[in-house]
């Protein structure tokens, strides 16, 4: 019977946690200032697309010493923010983007229905003292709409410039 030939260290597969640590590696070095924003995005992207340990151990050679010499805790050990992050860009990333939208077209729906109600108890005439203004009241929740809308416009032209 033949022995197997023994991996290379850096073609062992790697699994979710060895990604987990390596995201969270990254994270708080970004969080500490060491890496930029862009670093940080391209970093992350790399160690979720990662499928052996030299592709992760790139992704932190050139950062600092895991361990803080100013406090008790790891810089593997990031932020829940940061850790969220990673979570969404992993793939839970559709259902996070429903739960906004949900919440989004709520304060909508919400802003809609007090201007509703207050357009029939104030008659829906909202003129002035003769009567010459018509209009009804002022539709003001179309400035929460845009509001709130601007974000998910300013977040699809950027996943356009990306694809």
């Amino acid at each position: 019977m033949t022995d197997a030939p023994h991996a290379d260290a850096g073609t062992i597969r790697v699994g979710n946690a060895e990604r987990d640590a390596t995201i969270n590696r990254i994270s708080t070095a970004h969080s500490l200032g060491q890496l930029s924003v862009d670093e940080f995005d391209e970093r992350v992207r790399a160690a979720t697309d990662a499928r052996t340990t030299a592709e992760l151990t790139v992704l932190t050679a050139d950062l600092p010493p895991t361990k803080s010499p100013h406090s008790g805790w790891r810089l593997g050990e990031s932020p829940d923010m940061y850790r969220l992050l990673a979570t969404v860009r992993r793939g839970t990333a559709a259902a996070w983007s429903r739960s906004v939208v949900r919440i989004a077209v709520a304060i909508v729906a919400v802003n809609l229905l007090v201007w509703a109600m207050l357009s029939m108890i104030l008659g829906g005439g909202g003129g002035d003292e003769h009567g010459d203004n018509e209009e009804g009241l002022y539709f003001w929740p179309i400035w929460v709409a845009i509001a709130v809308g601007i974000p998910f416009v300013i977040e699809a032209v950027q996943r356009r410039k990306r694809a």
